[in-house]
């Protein structure tokens, strides 16, 4: 995520300098790495009940532990963003464009 935000430095820039409200900065930056989260997450719970479905005699992988499981990731995810969110609002629109 912080790479993200360092390679969209300039881009985020030009956003505020249009007049983009912090709010939709934020929005584009958390709905990226949610979306990629959530995907991954989702994968791979589909998976890991369909391989421990194919187990017989296995309680490894019920339902509700799986879906706390991928609450879980999905929280650390979510507070992992917070770092590169707060950097994003920090960006001087006039220094991301002189930036090459």
């Amino acid at each position: 995520m912080s790479f993200t935000v360092s390679q969209r430095a300039r881009e985020i820039g030009i956003r505020k300098a249009l007049g983009a409200s912090s709010y939709a900065i934020l929005r584009s930056v958390f709905a990226r790495a949610l979306v990629q989260l959530g995907l991954g997450a989702g994968c791979g719970a589909v998976a890991s009940l369909f391989m421990f479905s194919r187990i017989p005699d296995t309680h490894v992988a019920e339902p509700g532990m799986v879906f706390t499981v991928v609450g879980v990731m999905l929280a650390v995810g979510f507070v992992s963003c917070v770092a590169p969110a707060v950097r994003v609002l920090r960006i001087d629109p006039t220094q991301a464009i002189r930036e090459e």
